[in-house]
């Protein structure tokens, strides 16, 4: 039985049907890592502070905290992000923007993040054959975006889950500038829609059998509607038309 693979540690319960992966040894090398600029006691509960804004800090900014190892501690808390610390992906997204030139107050949100990592080490991702209410091996998906003023980019995160956890999360800045609230919804809608169709594909060669859609959850009631064709896109989405057409298309 598979007992750890590249510092993710396995738990499988067959009886129970369940199977755990999450890290805590690679989380204590890290606090041990960077035990100097951590404090004796701690216990963080969220990655990043709800309503966290970060900027481009100066030049001088930059000199003043780059005797930090802001990179390398970033780059740490990645790998672990992208496997059993799913959570993470969207405040490693927005840390990894100040690799070149971060500023004291990024070192001190990059510690927080090292501090709710270690803080959790324990929780992980389960996966279960019975606790997933949309049955076994069925992928559902969930997309949302924030939308920010122009000139700035709006970000979204998709996520895929199955059997009771997630498969897949993906937390980043649009490449494209958006233009509404539902410009910024159909962007992620799209991007999420790709993340559905390789896993949809990848499954199907594995031989697992599709019989029904996958289902992709959207607060957006603009957005659903334009997918579903049932609204006719607006001065601030038609210019989406390709990627409207190709989620369209799918659903179909």
């Amino acid at each position: 039985p598979l007992v750890e693979f590249v510092s993710i540690e396995v738990t499988q319960d067959l009886d129970r049907g369940i199977t755990e992966l999450n890290q805590p040894k690679y989380w204590e090398a890290l606090r041990v890592r960077f035990r100097k600029y951590l404090p004796e006691r701690f216990n963080v509960k969220v990655p990043l502070p709800e309503g966290t804004v970060t900027v481009k800090g100066t030049e001088e900014e930059h000199r003043q905290a780059e005797q930090f190892p802001y990179a390398e501690l970033v780059g740490a808390m990645a790998y672990p992000a992208a496997h059993t610390k799913l959570e993470m992906r969207y405040t490693v997204s927005v840390l990894s923007r100040y690799m070149s030139n971060w500023t004291l107050e990024h070192w001190g949100l990059a510690l927080k993040a090292l501090m709710y990592g270690i803080s959790t080490k324990e929780i992980g991702l389960m996966f279960s054959q019975r606790l997933d209410r949309k049955g076994l091996n069925v992928l559902s998906a969930y997309g949302d975006a924030n939308f920010r003023r122009p000139p700035e980019r709006s970000g979204g995160c998709s996520v895929v889950m199955m059997n009771g956890a997630a498969v897949h999360v993906s937390a980043k800045q649009h490449s494209t500038i958006a233009t509404s609230t539902t410009s910024a919804e159909l962007t992620e809608q799209y991007l999420c829609s790709n993340h559905i169709m390789g896993f949809r594909n990848m499954m199907s060669e594995m031989g697992f059998e599709l019989s029904e859609p996958t289902v992709l959850y959207q607060d957006n009631k603009p957005a659903i509607d334009i997918a579903n064709n049932n609204r006719q896109m607006s001065e601030s989405t038609k210019h989406m038309d390709v990627r409207v057409f190709k989620v369209r298309e799918r659903i179909e």
